[in-house]
Parts: C-alpha cells; sequence; structure tokens
C-alpha cells in the first residue's frame, strides 16, 4: 500500500468506535468524497462534548456500545488518538440509503437529505489506540503511525 492510499478521518467517540468494530457501516457527511477503495485510519477526536456523552446512555448506542464494542462505561472510550481503521467503499447521497439502511444504522448518522453516506467495510480496532493530534477532513497520518496501522491491518487481513 502506497503513502497516497492511506488517509484518516476524524471522528467524535461513540461513532469513532462504532465505526471501528464494524457496527456503524456508513459515516454521513456533509461533503462527498470521490476516494474508493481506500483504507481510512480513524482517528477517535479529543473533543467528547455532553451531547455526544448523553447519546452513549440511550438505545441504541447504549446497547451496540455495550454488546459489539465491550465498552459498558463512556470512560473507556479511547479520545485522542488513532483507534482502527476501514475500508472506504462507497459515497452516495443520503437519499438513496433512507430505504435501505436499518433502522439502528439511521440512528447512528445523519441522513437528511443534501448529505452523503460514505459506506464503509473491513473494519478493525487497533490492540492500542496510539495518540496523535487530529484534523478536520481527510489527512495524512505521520509515517511512524501509518506503519503501525498498516502493520495490524494486515495481520487482520492476512487469511
Amino acid at each position: 500500500m502506497n503513502r497516497e492510499t492511506l488517509k484518516c478521518l476524524s471522528l467524535t467517540q461513540p461513532w469513532a468506535t462504532l465505526v471501528v468494530t464494524g457496527v456503524k457501516l456508513i459515516e454521513t457527511r456533509r461533503w462527498r468524497t470521490d476516494w474508493r477503495g481506500i483504507l481510512l485510519a480513524i482517528h477517535a477526536a479529543k473533543a467528547f462534548p455532553a451531547q455526544a456523552r448523553l447519546l452513549c446512555t440511550q438505545e441504541p448506542f447504549c446497547a451496540a456500545l455495550s454488546a459489539y464494542c465491550g465498552v459498558n462505561d463512556i470512560a473507556e472510550l479511547p479520545l485522542g488518538a488513532v483507534i482502527g481503521a476501514t475500508r472506504l467503499d462507497d459515497c452516495k447521497p443520503t437519499k438513496d440509503l433512507v430505504g435501505v439502511v436499518s433502522k439502528t444504522e439511521r440512528a447512528f448518522g445523519d441522513f437528511t437529505v443534501g448529505r452523503f453516506g460514505w459506506v464503509l467495510k473491513d473494519a478493525m480496532r487497533l490492540a492500542e489506540p496510539i495518540k496523535v493530534r487530529g484534523r478536520l477532513s481527510l489527512w495524512d497520518l505521520p509515517e511512524y503511525i501509518e506503519g503501525q496501522v498498516l502493520d495490524q491491518w494486515e495481520r487482520a487481513h492476512a487469511s
């Protein structure tokens, strides 16, 4: 994999953890991307707003975090770190996705008209979060972090 193919996307918790555990399969954004088939490192933003913390206590977030992510206390959610990776498979207008995604998936995103759904697959959580400062939009990881993510990705997908 070359340097240009590995990008990083910062997400607020709990969405970052839901993505790297494969529970959240569509990341909704105000902007579209032409990237397809690339590996995205997922960074858990340092900020954890009160509204996002509150969502962790409500359904379907609470059950998903506990049952699928092994998180029973929001203090367990890593912040300010790369926590995993996923593949960006496609990008579609949300209007094309609303009728085909589950009720739970709709609860995890903003599927209002005019937004875009980044369709994700092959999620992987890192064994240990890697502390790094995040950025807006898609950004390149420092090389030392990129190598760690790629090593774990290749081991996880070596079958």
